[in-house]
């Protein structure tokens, strides 16, 4: 099925990389410390 809102699956979409890439760069400015 097509999703019905594109602007808002984008919006999701770009919220979970900017999750995973604060992850990403807290684990490694941790193991950086």
């Amino acid at each position: 099925g097509e999703h019905p809102d594109w602007a808002e699956y984008d919006a999701a979409m770009i919220a979970d990389q900017r999750l995973l890439l604060a992850i990403s760069v807290e684990r490694a400015y941790g193991s950086l410390r």
